[in-house]
């Protein structure tokens, strides 16, 4: 429960610590100790169970502004700790307060004592701090703080108020001169009423003390090196202690190596090692505590020596960590060991803080006792009976080395003191052999008795590869000495080259090893071409090689020129590889030098011509009148690859021979070596084109290019290509390019006169429209309008067909259209075309026949609209283009049957004007084309009718062919692949016949957005008696419905495209509603989308039904008593 207490909100505060905790990452314990209260306490106050005093809470505050903590954060302490009526009074102290603050500071087993941070003088001192330095607080006053608590006439060497860094916690020890006992300080700058001063916090050290002087006496007896650090998160390291052993080992003494004492101590380490090590204690005290590393630190003989050191986390505080470090000397790997029992402690202390593979071999009884991470890391027990012969039995050691392994323990059962090998063990833990080197050392001080051995072993495995690496190499590389130009091994770390053998340059006045600088100085870079040198130069520079090898690429290669005697300038290639010498540790380059002229310049030529179909390739070499052949030869010549042959009259001759006579003249004067070079300074590349004769008698076409082989201009290419397909495929492109350029004009043309016609046979249908209807208006009689109207109906047909054609058209060539299969049989059929076309024909004179299948009861699968537009199509075109007294007729037969499927070939013949055999063949199904477009036809159409038959044939995966002969008439055969359908019973539509009174009555949702849509439907509705309610849109018509009582409407009619909300979303949301009628209540699309998809989406939206714009009322009565 939350309550008051002295100003301090309980519940608030708890929420408060909690988010100041969190934000500074600071843990209980360092919390409670820094305003000098209890853990118990800090737990009481974050349950909510008690609350600080004034003072604290003025603490609290204090520490969360030194750590920096969020204003949110200090808000929020704010607030929990003092109430808004006593907030100004507590952050202002007065005398009283004071007071108080001083009674409870009494009572506090922390000594605390504020001093002036500029005269040292102690301002306030409490009975603890007094009595932890046996002093009287009475002397205090007046006192500096060097002087009461240490007896010192100056101030403290190791004073923490010179720290300028106001924000921080400075850390000391020191030891009390009365009582003698240690204590730790910790203390930071404050504002003590206006004053700067330092406050400093005392607790008694004298027990940690102790002990790290017991182990630092310990350590004082070990002959290896041991060291206290401590390590701050800003990767500062700093000293605390050293024993003698350290010293020893780099040969040097406390006093000089004063330089490197407290945060200077890792200053002696190799720079490439420090900050390795620094991140190596680093990851010790983040993760595993302990950290293993070899560095070379700076002797006092000065020179690196390598130490390997074993890092243990011995303390940590929220300003430092305290880590141990047990320092080894590997240089030199006899001496690394201690001996006697001093020797065996020591190294049970390293292994203890590190992974060093340790045992103990008992002279006695054979047994080896292992470490435990000698044990756990190889996968071998702890203690093993008759040692080495067991490790021996479980394959623990390499057949090839078993021997040498023997006789390591034989020369200490004989007697010496120390005994070693390299041999392979097997790690039963990664499954494989590793090279270890094994130190066997005799232990002669546990009670005196010569019967104990310790034994460890360091992993090789790293150097004894590089080793074999490096000799392999070694080897190598004199064997290739016969076929290199020179060879040289460079010490990369000593700056020396330690080893030459060159065929070119004159080693024998050098004194090896020797610099490259004097390398340098004696000529090495003379014979090397200019242009080349400073590469050259950059390459073997000895930093620029280190930094490649340290950076892992530890060989190259690279090509230069270089004149060699007697063969003059020469592509030569370098090759460097970069090797660790095991014994030493020193970079040793391997670099050796090859001619690879005729190679390089072979590639060269090849470069240059690598992107085109070269077919024959030759060097011309002005200066000598030589020609080498690279790839074939430029006419035959009998001559390989690789092979030179002097330019003569019978090598001109025997290259110009086949050659076209029109074309000799251009090939000798592009081929004249005796101003060739002469053109090439004026132009890089020169070609010529010419024509051969080749064997068969054809014509080959060639082109030659020539052009320097590099900047060094003493070769120049030819290479021939033979462009003969380049040159008929270019002609052939040409062609093809200008019959598209006469398609484009011709197809633009049929376009422009399509649309030409489109506008004056549109015009015809809309001027009829426009006319008779003002004629309409000045009738004077019924049957006057009658007439006209038939009229304005007959031109509205006709215009709707022409739409119907070019909409049709541009829709088949998207690919939208989508076959909708159903049964269908000829008695259907016939009717169905015989009642578009037959009034047409009779007023035109034309005499239109139909003849049957030999079964015309048999249904097959067809897409009942296509196929009339197929034929209604071809049919209207031949009733069009006969004149009257002529013949078109439809005959249909059925071929190809097997018990599933047939094809239905229909002919369309008339005795009419006919088509040219060029159009036949060049526009008949064309888009647009017409071979009569000017005729007088009152009808002419759209040129749109066959190219959509064609297409609608292809799409039933049927064929169209056409003959036709001028005066004489057309045949069109159309060929179609059906599916047939064996004992299908067709259902009576209830709409086919009815009486319009069954709709009277019926109350109807009409959802339009068009004024003219609308009231065409709501005439049509009120002609049968039905009643209507409007919506202008979708979303409206949804509102509608969905407020209407169940079942109040009979049956919705819907347009597609509405405002706000289209008509396919609002079937939808209808279908979704939860009422009765909702899934129910008949929906009809009423729209212009007039395709099969449309349809389609139309019924997957959840409508019932389709009709396309504009509607027949006849067709619409149908529809809707379907329904009613």
């Amino acid at each position: 429960m939350a309550f008051s207490w002295l100003g301090v909100d309980s519940m608030g505060l708890k929420e408060a610590l909690k988010k100041m905790r969190t934000e500074l990452k600071v843990i209980q314990g360092d919390f409670a100790a820094a305003i000098h209260v209890s853990c118990a306490t800090v737990s009481h106050w974050e349950n909510g169970h008690n609350a600080p005093n004034r003072a604290t809470a003025v603490a609290i505050m204090d520490f969360a502004k030194d750590h920096h903590a969020s204003q949110e954060c200090l808000d929020m302490l704010k607030e929990a700790l003092f109430q808004k009526a006593q907030k100004d009074r507590v952050l202002d102290l007065n005398h009283a307060d004071y007071y108080m603050i001083n009674q409870m500071l009494n009572c506090s087993a922390n000594g605390v004592y504020v001093c002036d941070y500029e005269t040292y003088d102690i301002l306030y001192i409490n009975q603890s701090a007094a009595k932890m330095v046996g002093s009287p607080i009475s002397e205090a006053a007046g006192k500096k703080c060097y002087e009461y608590l240490q007896h010192r006439k100056s101030p403290c060497p190791n004073c923490t108020m010179t720290d300028s860094d106001k924000e921080k916690f400075s850390e000391l020890e020191f030891t009390s001169p009365n009582t003698g006992k240690e204590y730790f300080v910790r203390g930071k700058q404050i504002d003590w009423y206006g004053k700067p001063a330092q406050i400093e916090y005392m607790t008694e050290a004298t027990a940690s003390h102790a002990g790290r002087l017991g182990l630092q006496k310990m350590a004082e007896g070990l002959p290896c090196g041991v060291g206290i650090y401590r390590v701050y998160p800003d990767d500062r390291v700093e000293l605390v202690y050293l024993n003698d052993g350290y010293y020893t080992l780099l040969h040097s003494t406390r006093e000089e190596r004063a330089a490197y004492r407290g945060f200077h101590i890792f200053d002696a380490v190799h720079d490439v090692d420090r900050q390795p090590l620094v991140d190596a204690l680093k990851k010790a005290i983040q993760e595993q505590d302990t950290a293993d590393i070899d560095v070379r630190i700076l002797n006092g003989e000065n020179q690196y020596q390598w130490f390997n050191i074993k890092a243990k986390v011995a303390y940590r505080s929220s300003l430092w960590t305290a880590m141990y470090l047990a320092y080894s000397d590997i240089d030199e790997e006899k001496k690394a060991q201690l001996q006697l029992e001093e020797s065996y402690r020591a190294m049970e202390l390293v292994a203890s803080q590190g992974d060093l593979s340790l045992w103990m071999y008992d002279l006695d009884t054979k047994e080896i006792v292992q470490n435990f991470y000698t044990s756990t890391a190889l996968g071998y027990p702890m203690v093993l009976p008759n040692g080495p012969e067991t490790i021996i039995a479980m394959g623990g050691v390499h057949e090839e080395d078993v021997e040498q392994y023997l006789q390591m323990y034989q020369h200490i059962i004989d007697g010496d003191d120390e005994s070693e090998c390299t041999a392979r063990i097997y790690n039963q833990k990664a499954e494989k052999f590793e090279w270890q080197h094994l130190t066997l050392r005799r232990a002669t001080s546990l009670d005196r008795e010569q019967n104990k051995v310790i034994g460890f072993c360091i992993n090789v495995d790293l150097q004894m590869e590089a080793q074999m690496r490096y000799e392999r190499e070694l080897h190598l590389r004199q064997d290739l000495m016969e076929d290199t130009l020179s060879y040289f091994r460079m010490n990369l770390t000593t700056r020396l080259v330690e080893e030459i053998h060159s065929k070119s340059f004159d080693t024998s006045k050098l004194t090896i090893p020797v610099s490259i600088d004097e390398l340098l100085e004696k000529g090495l870079m003379d014979d090397i071409y200019e242009d080349d040198r400073e590469f050259i130069q950059q390459a073997l520079n000895f930093d620029n090689m280190m930094k490649k090898y340290q950076a892992g690429r530890t060989s190259e290669s690279f090509l230069y020129r270089r004149y060699i005697s007697g063969k003059g300038l020469r592509w030569v290639r370098g090759s460097v590889v970069k090797i660790k010498r095991v014994s030493s540790d020193d970079i040793i380059a391997f670099y050796t030098t090859k001619d690879v002229d005729d190679e390089r310049k072979d590639e060269l030529a090849m470069r240059s011509i690598v992107r085109e179909e070269i077919e024959s390739v030759l060097l011309f070499k002005p200066k000598e009148r030589k020609i080498r052949y690279i790839l074939g030869g430029l006419n035959s010549e009998g001559m390989d690859a690789g092979t030179e042959k002097i330019v003569d009259k019978r090598f001109r001759h025997n290259q110009l021979k086949n050659i076209v006579l029109e074309d000799v003249a251009q090939c000798l004067d592009f081929a004249n070596v005796e101003t060739i070079e002469d053109r090439l300074k004026e132009h890089s590349v020169l070609q010529c084109k010419y024509r051969i004769m080749a064997e068969d008698g054809s014509i080959k076409r060639k082109k030659v290019r020539a052009f320097y082989l590099d900047d060094s201009r003493q070769e120049i290419v030819f290479a021939q290509r033979d462009i003969t397909d380049l040159y008929n495929e270019t002609q052939r492109q040409q062609e093809q390019l200008q019959k598209a350029a006469d398609d484009a004009e011709a197809a633009n043309k049929a376009k422009t006169d399509f649309l030409s016609r489109m506008s004056h046979d549109m015009r015809t249908p809309l001027n009829g429209i426009l006319n008779f209807a003002n004629f309409i208006q000045e009738a004077e009689t019924l049957e006057e309008v009658k007439e006209l109207g038939e009229k304005i109906r007959v031109s509205g047909e006709y215009l709707q067909t022409l739409i119907n054609d070019t909409l049709g058209m541009s829709h088949i060539e998207s690919g939208k259209v989508v076959l909708k299969r159903e049964p269908y049989i000829y008695s259907e059929f016939e009717p169905s075309i015989r009642n578009v076309l037959e009034e047409k024909a009779r007023e035109k004179g034309v005499e239109l026949r139909f003849v049957p299948p030999r079964l015309t009861e048999q249904y097959v699968m067809f897409d009942k609209l296509r196929l009339q537009q197929i034929f209604v199509n071809l049919l209207n075109n031949a009733i069009k283009f006969t004149p009257a007294g002529g013949i078109v007729q439809l005959e249909t037969e059925l071929c190809n049957q097997t018990e599933k499927h047939e094809t239905v070939r229909f002919t369309v013949s008339d005795t009419g004007i006919g088509m040219s055999e060029k159009f036949l063949k060049e526009g008949l199904f064309k888009p647009f084309v017409q071979e009569h477009p000017g005729q007088d036809n009152e009808e002419t159409g759209t040129g749109l009718g066959v190219a959509i038959v064609k297409q609608l044939v292809e799409i039933m995966g049927g064929t169209i062919t056409c003959k036709s002969r001028l005066g004489e008439g057309t045949t069109f055969v159309v060929e179609i692949p059906v599916d047939t359908v064996a004992n299908y019973e067709k259902k009576q539509n209830k709409a086919d016949a009815f009486d319009k009174s069954v709709l009277q009555g019926h109350h109807i949702l009409l959802c339009e957005d068009h004024p003219l849509n609308r009231e065409i439907a709501l005439r049509l509705l009120k002609d049968v008696g039905c009643t209507a309610d409007i919506a202008e849109n979708g979303k409206k018509g949804v509102e509608m419905f969905a407020e209407s009582e169940c079942h109040g409407y009979d049956l919705i009619l819907m347009d597609i495209r509405m405002p706000e909300m289209d008509g396919l979303t609002a079937t939808r949301k209808i279908r979704e509603m939860s009422r009765e009628d909702a899934k129910t209540v008949p929906i009809i699309a009423m729209t212009a989308n007039a395709f099969a998809e449309d349809v389609e989406e139309s019924k997957s939206a959840g409508m019932n039904e389709h009709l396309s714009k504009p509607i027949s009322p006849a067709v619409f009565y149908q529809c809707l008593a379907q329904f009613l």
